[in-house]
Protein backbone atom coordinates (compact mmCIF):
# COMPACT_ATOMS: atom_id res chain seq x y z
CA UNK A 1 0.00 0.00 0.00
CA UNK A 2 1.34 3.68 -0.95
CA UNK A 3 0.78 6.73 1.83
CA UNK A 4 0.26 9.30 -0.69
CA UNK A 5 0.94 12.46 0.39
CA UNK A 6 -2.18 15.21 0.79
CA UNK A 7 -0.73 18.12 -0.33
CA UNK A 8 0.88 16.18 -3.60
CA UNK A 9 -2.90 14.87 -3.85
CA UNK A 10 -4.39 18.42 -4.40
CA UNK A 11 -1.16 19.84 -5.95
CA UNK A 12 -1.48 17.15 -8.93
CA UNK A 13 -5.30 18.27 -8.68
CA UNK A 14 -4.56 21.71 -9.70
CA UNK A 15 -2.39 20.60 -12.39
CA UNK A 16 -4.33 18.63 -13.95
CA UNK A 17 -7.46 20.84 -14.05
CA UNK A 18 -5.19 23.83 -15.19
CA UNK A 19 -3.90 21.71 -17.79
CA UNK A 20 -7.15 19.89 -19.33
CA UNK A 21 -9.59 22.44 -18.84
CA UNK A 22 -7.92 25.77 -18.31
CA UNK A 23 -9.19 26.06 -14.84
CA UNK A 24 -6.78 28.83 -14.04
CA UNK A 25 -5.91 27.25 -10.53
CA UNK A 26 -2.81 28.07 -8.71
CA UNK A 27 -1.14 24.42 -7.87
CA UNK A 28 -1.01 25.38 -4.28
CA UNK A 29 -1.85 22.05 -2.58
CA UNK A 30 -4.94 23.59 -1.18
CA UNK A 31 -8.02 22.41 -2.41
CA UNK A 32 -9.59 25.52 -1.25
CA UNK A 33 -13.08 26.60 -2.75
CA UNK A 34 -11.81 27.34 -6.51
CA UNK A 35 -11.00 23.74 -6.56
CA UNK A 36 -14.28 22.81 -5.18
CA UNK A 37 -15.97 25.31 -7.76
CA UNK A 38 -13.90 24.32 -10.79
CA UNK A 39 -15.36 20.54 -9.61
CA UNK A 40 -18.45 21.26 -8.63
CA UNK A 41 -19.63 22.65 -12.29
CA UNK A 42 -19.44 18.45 -13.64
CA UNK A 43 -22.34 16.93 -11.30
CA UNK A 44 -20.22 13.32 -11.53
CA UNK A 45 -22.51 10.16 -11.14
CA UNK A 46 -21.58 6.51 -12.17
CA UNK A 47 -20.82 5.94 -15.60
CA UNK A 48 -18.59 9.46 -16.01
CA UNK A 49 -15.64 8.91 -17.51
CA UNK A 50 -13.47 11.83 -17.32
CA UNK A 51 -10.22 13.77 -15.39
CA UNK A 52 -12.76 15.25 -12.98
CA UNK A 53 -13.67 11.80 -11.90
CA UNK A 54 -9.67 11.43 -11.18
CA UNK A 55 -9.84 14.85 -9.15
CA UNK A 56 -13.00 13.22 -7.39
CA UNK A 57 -11.08 10.09 -6.60
CA UNK A 58 -7.82 12.09 -5.33
CA UNK A 59 -10.33 14.15 -2.44
CA UNK A 60 -11.33 10.91 -1.68
CA UNK A 61 -7.87 9.39 -1.19
CA UNK A 62 -6.88 13.04 0.43
CA UNK A 63 -9.71 12.26 3.01
CA UNK A 64 -8.70 8.35 3.62
CA UNK A 65 -10.99 7.01 1.61
CA UNK A 66 -9.33 4.06 -0.47
CA UNK A 67 -10.86 2.71 -3.94
CA UNK A 68 -10.34 -1.10 -4.74
CA UNK A 69 -9.91 0.46 -8.58
CA UNK A 70 -7.82 3.09 -7.72
CA UNK A 71 -7.54 6.41 -9.15
CA UNK A 72 -8.65 5.69 -13.07
CA UNK A 73 -10.42 8.78 -14.03
CA UNK A 74 -13.79 6.00 -14.13
CA UNK A 75 -16.82 6.74 -12.20
CA UNK A 76 -17.67 2.76 -11.24
CA UNK A 77 -19.14 1.15 -8.31
CA UNK A 78 -15.63 1.24 -6.63
CA UNK A 79 -16.09 5.08 -6.49
CA UNK A 80 -19.98 5.08 -6.03
CA UNK A 81 -19.16 3.75 -3.22
CA UNK A 82 -16.27 5.75 -2.08
CA UNK A 83 -18.64 8.63 -2.59
CA UNK A 84 -21.35 7.23 -0.39
CA UNK A 85 -19.20 6.89 1.95
CA UNK A 86 -17.98 10.01 1.94
CA UNK A 87 -21.32 12.08 2.02
CA UNK A 88 -22.39 9.58 4.79
CA UNK A 89 -19.21 10.64 7.63
CA UNK A 90 -20.15 13.83 6.12
CA UNK A 91 -23.51 14.10 6.87
CA UNK A 92 -24.93 14.45 3.03
CA UNK A 93 -27.60 12.68 1.23
CA UNK A 94 -25.48 9.39 0.60
CA UNK A 95 -26.71 9.35 -3.18
CA UNK A 96 -23.17 8.38 -4.73
CA UNK A 97 -23.84 11.60 -6.85
CA UNK A 98 -20.74 13.98 -6.54
CA UNK A 99 -22.25 17.65 -6.83
CA UNK A 100 -21.60 21.13 -5.36
CA UNK A 101 -22.20 19.81 -1.91
CA UNK A 102 -19.51 17.00 -1.92
CA UNK A 103 -17.27 19.03 -3.40
CA UNK A 104 -17.23 22.09 -0.88
CA UNK A 105 -17.00 18.60 1.81
CA UNK A 106 -14.08 17.38 -0.03
CA UNK A 107 -12.84 21.39 0.02
CA UNK A 108 -13.50 21.32 3.99
CA UNK A 109 -15.47 24.37 3.42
Amino acid sequence: MHIIEESYLQTFSHSLLNSVYGAGLAADGIWGTNTSNACAAHVLSEGANNLYVGVLQIGLYAHNITLNSGIDNSFGPSTKQGVIKFQTSQGLSADGIAGRDTFARLAGV
